[in-house]
C-alpha cells in the first residue's frame, strides 16, 4: 500500500485496531492530535499549524488513524493511501481529506443502513487534481483535492458521504 512521502506502512493492521481509541477534535475544532487521539504522548498534529509545514510522521500517523477510524465503523478492513505523493507544501490537503473521508465513514455507519452501504468501500485513495471531487469506483473512494484552492479546494464531509451512499461521482 503506498502511503504519502513513500513510506511503505501497512494502515489495516487488524491486530492494532482493538488497541487504539477513536480520534477525538481538539479545543479548536480543526487540528486533531496525537495526544488527544492517544490520551497522552506524542502531540504532532494531524493538521500543520499556520507557517509551519506537516511533517511526513505526522502526514503518516493521520492516515494510520483514519484507516483504523474508518475501519472500525464499516466493520471490516479499509485501506487509506494516496494516489500521488504529498509534498511539505501540500500534505496538511492530504490529511484534511483523510480525516474527512474517516468522518464521512463514520457518519455513514452510524445513520439506518450504513454498515451494508459501507460493505462496497475496501478503500479510501487521497489523489491530487485541477477540482475537487469524489468518486466510488470498485470499492475504492477515490477523494480529488486541489490543495492550491485551499478550503475550497477539499470535498467536504457531506459531498463524501454523498459519493458513498450514490456509490457514483458526486459533483463538488
Amino acid at each position: 500500500m503506498r502511503l504519502p512521502f513513500g513510506i511503505g506502512l501497512s494502515l489495516t493492521a487488524a491486530a492494532t485496531l482493538a488497541a487504539l481509541a477513536p480520534l477525538t477534535a481538539n479545543g479548536a475544532g480543526r487540528a486533531l492530535s496525537l495526544r488527544d487521539a492517544f490520551g497522552g504522548g506524542e502531540a504532532d498534529a494531524c493538521v500543520a499549524q499556520p507557517g509551519e509545514p506537516l511533517r511526513p510522521i505526522a502526514l503518516n500517523t493521520c492516515f494510520y488513524r483514519s484507516a483504523v477510524r474508518a475501519s472500525r465503523a464499516a466493520g471490516h478492513n479499509v485501506g487509506f493511501e494516496t494516489r500521488t505523493d504529498a509534498s511539505p507544501e501540500t500534505a496538511a490537503a492530504y490529511a484534511a481529506a483523510a480525516l474527512a473521508a474517516a468522518q464521512a465513514i463514520v457518519d455513514i455507519a452510524d445513520g439506518p443502513g450504513g454498515k451494508s452501504a459501507l460493505a462496497q468501500v475496501t478503500g479510501v485513495a487521497v489523489d491530487q487534481g485541477p477540482a475537487p471531487a469524489v468518486r466510488l469506483s470498485g470499492g475504492v473512494l477515490t477523494v480529488t483535492i486541489a490543495p492550491f484552492r485551499g478550503d475550497a479546494g477539499r470535498p467536504s464531509v457531506f459531498e463524501i458521504a454523498q459519493a458513498v451512499r450514490a456509490g457514483r461521482l458526486s459533483p463538488t
